[in-house]
């Protein structure tokens, strides 16, 4: 398809057979997953992926089950299941690994799942109100491959993945059901040659129970990259060296542990000095187009792998000081928007198109709109609605606009720029509104302020603060510095978003499974 506005082209298909029909024929020779086994590194191209998924798919067509979870561990099998499940015309429900048999009883239940596959070692203690089957009992199965690749309906329903809803109700999970249409249509997000520059390898290390893994997996088959399916974040720093990704896909909290390690590892060399004196240097070229910085962090690079220029992050906001510490390095953070409810990117900051601040550029395959300063969606993206939730869909929907529950607005050439959610918005006794994620990310810039959640509390802005682990003596200390940053914050800002009052927490805040702070909890 063609965006004259914007002079983009890129790839529309209507189905998953079409998207991988097409990357199997076209990326027949190149080598589509990779992982390793032991000390032996395994490789399967695309002619291989497409034998194995045909396969896999001829089986699972002829099962009576029509939704199928499958436990998202990060391996080959898991990749193969996953969609050969949608290949076979079925709704697949990826569940995250090691959940009680409580919440997966549960999640059977609202999602209606039949089925489960799984690894052994991913499930601890199992469900009883489904039937279960492991990777390999499904891949020893006798039956018939697919000869060609099946036609299904664009409309036809793909996946359910399990969401906290546009109202961000962390209590009660929503089931969203996305079309094969859904799950397509941002495939486009890296091949839009006017925003992106090509890359060719990454690696997986976020488990795809997540959309935002899920549609980025999506998108590098569709572009024929080679993908490392790594043995998630936690050996992130292992598999980056066995890899030698061009970029990942990644989340704040990850990114920010990455830096972290970095600096570790100045400090502890004692190269401090000349990694400041390397920074002032290539920033000086830089402003002349003369990119040293590969060649003089050569031993930064070579810690990530060697080749790592580029991270999307997505999830969750993430600080401007972490996006400017990797690009004085050369490697560049490139934040976007998206939610489960629009399967993957509505927006996202590329190489060639990059706001500071912003969340990036709309994507053509969806249009955005700001109604009373809360962010509508409407595209072929935006799921079909919520599985046996017929008012809650309602409520989110209105003329086939997304009601996104959060608060931004749109630039002169564009650009997104998220400033809050709906729900968090707090109104003062004097009636005054105000984004408690603007008073956070103010705080956040302080050095002393790990987490903060602003919040109401008696008609005044109320700030909960965790500085990290503390010694008791320290805790005396930090405490007297943080008021006294607060103090100049205060002192700075409009007298509506003044912090009358705080308190420091000992304990980091409840989190999400994808790192998000439990605000309510």
């Amino acid at each position: 398809m063609y965006d004259k506005k914007n002079g983009v082209e890129w790839n529309q298909y209507e189905t998953m057979s079409d998207l991988l029909q097409n990357s199997c024929e076209r990326y027949a020779k190149r080598v589509a997953f990779s992982w390793k086994k032991g000390r032996k590194t395994i490789e399967k191209t695309y002619e291989e992926w497409e034998r194995d998924l045909l396969l896999t798919a001829g089986k699972i067509s002829k099962m009576k089950e029509k939704h199928i979870g499958i436990v998202s561990n990060i391996s080959y099998e898991a990749m193969v299941s996953l969609f050969a499940i949608i290949i076979a015309g079925k709704v697949a429900v990826p569940l995250e690994a090691d959940q009680s048999k409580a919440l997966y009883e549960k999640h059977i239940e609202k999602a209606d799942i039949e089925l489960i596959l799984y690894r052994a070692s991913t499930m601890g203690e199992q469900p009883d109100n489904c039937s279960l089957l492991q990777f390999q009992e499904l891949f020893s199965m006798e039956g018939e491959r697919f000869l060609e690749w099946p036609k299904w309906e664009s409309d036809r329903a793909a996946c359910i993945f399990f969401s906290s809803g546009t109202s961000g109700d962390f209590g009660e999970k929503k089931c969203v059901l996305l079309s094969q249409l859904n799950i397509v249509t941002t495939c486009a997000v890296f091949h839009m040659r006017e925003f992106y520059r090509r890359t060719t390898e990454t690696l997986l290390f976020l488990p795809f129970y997540h959309v935002q893994a899920f549609s980025g997996i999506v998108a590098c088959i569709e572009g024929g990259y080679k993908t490392f399916l790594g043995k998630g974040p936690k050996y992130l720093t292992v598999d980056l060296l066995e890899a030698q990704p061009d970029f990942i896909m990644s989340v704040p909290q990850v990114s920010e542990l990455l830096m972290k390690g970095i600096q570790k590892g100045i400090k502890s060399s004692g190269k401090e000095a000349d990694v400041e004196k390397g920074l002032r240097l290539t920033k000086a070229l830089w402003k002349y187009k003369i990119d040293l910085r590969p060649t003089v962090f050569q031993d930064i690079y070579k810690g990530l792998g060697g080749h790592l220029r580029v991270m999307t992050v997505g999830g969750a906001p993430i600080s401007t000081d972490i996006i400017d510490y990797f690009e004085g390095f050369g490697i560049y953070l490139l934040t976007g928007y998206g939610m489960t409810e629009t399967a993957g990117a509505v927006a996202q900051n590329t190489l060639r198109r990059l706001r500071p601040g912003s969340v990036g550029i709309v994507f053509p395959y969806n249009e955005v709109k700001i109604v009373d300063g809360e962010i509508w969606i409407r595209g072929n993206n935006v799921m079909l609605g919520y599985y046996k939730d017929e008012e809650a869909t309602k409520h989110v929907m209105e003329d086939g606009w997304l009601k996104t529950g959060d608060l931004g607005y749109l630039d002169e050439d564009g650009y997104l720029f998220i400033t809050g959610r709906k729900k968090n918005l707090i109104i003062l006794s004097n009636g005054v509104n105000v984004s408690p994620e603007e008073v956070e990310k103010e705080l956040l810039k302080s050095e002393l302020i790990q987490e903060v959640v602003v919040c109401e509390k008696d008609g005044h802005i109320h700030a909960r603060i965790y500085p990290g682990e503390l010694s008791k003596e320290a805790e005396k200390v930090i405490q007297a510095q943080i008021a006294e940053e607060i103090k100049n914050y205060n002192y700075e800002n409009s007298v509506y978003n003044r912090i009358v009052s705080w308190e420091l927490r000992t304990a980091p805040f409840e989190k999400t499974s994808n790192l998000k702070i439990k605000r309510n909890v």
